[in-house]
Order: C-alpha cells, then sequence, then structure tokens
C-alpha cells in the first residue's frame, strides 16, 4: 500500500505528464498557428473570442492581413472579408474596452506595421479603463494550451463543420443572434427619453483617454495611415443627446494626425441609414441588415479616401 507521501507524488507526476501531453499535442497540431508558420492559413474564431484574438493577434493576423478594424462590439460584426485586395482583420472586441483592443494591436505591432487602421469610434470604448478578464494576457495564451478552453474549442469546431454553421470566420467577423424590432425600438426609446443616458453610459474615463491617447501615438510614430469613423447611432437618440456627441466626436478628432481621416455617419447624409430603425439592434450595435449596409457604406469610404488599387468592387456572393 503506498504511504501518503507516495501517492501524492505519483498522483502529481501522473498529472503533469497529462498536462504536458495535451501541451504537447496542442504544440503539435498548432490550431492557431502560433508556433509555426501562418502565412497563407485562414482560422476563424469558435468559442472564447478574447482568448482567440489574443492568441490570433501574435502570429496569424499580422502574418496574413496589412490593415486592421478595431473597436468595441459596435464592429464586431462587420464583414472586413469583403474589402479585398485590401486584407483588413476585425479586431474588434464584444465589450472591448480601449485597454483591450490596444493590448490586441500591440501584440500585431510585435511583427509589423499595419498600412491601415480603421477605427470604429463608439463612446462605450473610452467609458472604462482596464481589462476585463485575463484572457487578453500573455500568461493566458500559453496557459490555454494546456486548457479547458481549447478542448471546448475543438469540440464546437467540429459541431459547426458538421452543421454547417458558422458564426466568425477567418477575418474576425461574429453573427450576432437576431433582436425582434419591437424590442429594438423599445430599447431606442428607452435611452432617447433618458436624459441622464450619455453622460451616465458614455462618459470618457481618464486612464481609458490616455490608452487611446497612446495608441494613436504608437501608430502615428510608425506613419500607420488612421481611419476613425463615428459609429452611427440611431437618429432618435443622436437628436436627443446631440450635443454630447457632436463634443465628443470633435475631442476624439483633435487629437488625431492632420493627415488622419475622419468621417461621421451621424451626419444628415447618412439619415438614410440611422433614421432606419431596423439597421440596429438596440441603442448603439447593428443587425444583420445594418452590419451589411454598414459594409457597403465603410467600402464606399474606402474608396474614397485609400489607393484605388488597394479597394476593388466586391464580388458578388
Amino acid at each position: 500500500m503506498l504511504s501518503a507521501k507516495h501517492f501524492f507524488i505519483s498522483a502529481l507526476t501522473i498529472t503533469l505528464a497529462m498536462v504536458a501531453s495535451v501541451v504537447g499535442a496542442n504544440i503539435l497540431i498548432d490550431n492557431y498557428s502560433l508556433f509555426g508558420n501562418a502565412r497563407g492559413k485562414r482560422i476563424s474564431l469558435y468559442y472564447n473570442e478574447r482568448l482567440e484574438k489574443n492568441i490570433l493577434s501574435r502570429r496569424y493576423v499580422p502574418e496574413n492581413f496589412n490593415a486592421l478594424l478595431i473597436g468595441p462590439s459596435t464592429s464586431f460584426n462587420v464583414n472586413t472579408g469583403m474589402f479585398r485586395p485590401l486584407e483588413i482583420y476585425n479586431l474588434s472586441i464584444l465589450g472591448g474596452t480601449i485597454t483591450e483592443i490596444k493590448a490586441l494591436v500591440d501584440n500585431y505591432l510585435e511583427l509589423r506595421s499595419p498600412r491601415l487602421v480603421i477605427i470604429c469610434m463608439y463612446p462605450y470604448m473610452l467609458r472604462q479603463h482596464g481589462m476585463k478578464t485575463d484572457y487578453l494576457s500573455s500568461r493566458a495564451v500559453y496557459g490555454a494550451l494546456g486548457s479547458i478552453d481549447i478542448l471546448k474549442r475543438y469540440v464546437i469546431q467540429a459541431y459547426h463543420s458538421l452543421s454547417e454553421k458558422e458564426l466568425y470566420n477567418e477575418f474576425g467577423y461574429h453573427v450576432y443572434e437576431e433582436v425582434p424590432l419591437e424590442k429594438t425600438l423599445e430599447l431606442i426609446r428607452e435611452k432617447a427619453e433618458d436624459p441622464d443616458y450619455a453622460r451616465r453610459e458614455l462618459s470618457i474615463d481618464p486612464l481609458a483617454w490616455q490608452d487611446y491617447l497612446d495608441l494613436i501615438e504608437e501608430l502615428r510614430e510608425r506613419d500607420v495611415k488612421i481611419i476613425q469613423y463615428y459609429h452611427p447611432v440611431p437618429r432618435p437618440i443622436y437628436e436627443r443627446h446631440r450635443e454630447f456627441f457632436d463634443n465628443y466626436l470633435d475631442l476624439v478628432t483633435a487629437v488625431l494626425p492632420e493627415d488622419a481621416i475622419t468621417v461621421d455617419f451621424n451626419m444628415p447624409k447618412y439619415k438614410h441609414f440611422t433614421t432606419q430603425l431596423g439597421n440596429f439592434q438596440d441603442d448603439c450595435h447593428l443587425s444583420g441588415k445594418g452590419a451589411a449596409g454598414m459594409e457597403k457604406l465603410l467600402h464606399e469610404m474606402l474608396i474614397e479616401h485609400v489607393s484605388a488599387a488597394d479597394v476593388v468592387e466586391p464580388e458578388d456572393e
């Protein structure tokens, strides 16, 4: 019969051997191309978008994409795959703070400088500072190799392959679950009628503002072309809180490099989009219809502000 000491040592040895086997298998499989050559591969997300975009932003994204779309969840369901021949990866994350978004961009910058960064500016991105989870740390990347998260990823990937159901694609795009229009209208009306909505939910955090300034400075130092677009807001909300949104736009635009481009999708010329409330899920997120419309608006924006050789008409699906 094993003594308590021998039992502990045996159990520990077996556990470490199992963990080492799992880690070794994941390194050999290298599903995220973290260790081997990532060039030319196409890798979709499946399970934990914060963790997976953290891993992919270190090798896969810089080796395969020369431009980035960054922002919070307001730009998460914009499919950048239609903007070829520019290779734009959508690094937006659900509920993303500027701290988290900057961390992903910094991962990319470790390997190369992008030709273009498109910033989806929506006030939520600057209302909070810091990381919401540990999934965006370096420790999380290598810890994931022996974690249950990777196993779940494999299971979900297999399920999606069998069901032909893809919620993400290799460009970082994510499909939102649709919200009934009645619910959308109710949410928009609630925010439009709340006099304190903008100040309470969208005011800038000073530390988040510094992260934003640091990110802009990093891109400026690398001569990266910046196009910052002001995310469209449902027209009833914008009209009710126009002073807040307009002042916010002036503030974030004033610190951009002189050669940066700013496009405000709340201008009167875009009322055809912002007055169609079916383009939204709530007070800010785009519906599937709205995301498709936004992709067309962004394509027109790129044609106007980027070299013609970099942007062509998207092929019909």
